[in-house]
């Protein structure tokens, strides 16, 4: 669905009328598509100067936890996690 004309993009009237069937559900299929960001990390304040590559490496773990625990609290649980709890 990249092509500017509905002729190109659409292959025949069923794929037209799935596409009509799914136009009220648009707003809560927005949040699935990986295009919008899930949240926002706050970024860390890098101190000006010199880093150590153990400053850094800390540095880069701290906003791979930050990304990894936004993904996880937009993440849908498992009925089976769901059964542990």
């Amino acid at each position: 669905m990249l092509k500017v004309s509905s002729r190109d993009r659409y292959q025949s009237a069923d794929e037209i009328l799935r596409i009509l069937d799914l136009e009220p559900y648009l707003d809560s299929l927005a949040d699935c598509m990986s295009s919008t960001p899930l949240g926002v990390v706050e970024e860390e304040e890098i101190p000006e100067g010199y880093l150590s590559p153990i400053m850094r490496t800390a540095i880069a773990i701290r906003r791979w936890r930050a990304r990894k625990n936004v993904r996880d609290r937009h993440r849908k649980p498992n009925p089976s996690e769901l059964a542990i709890r």
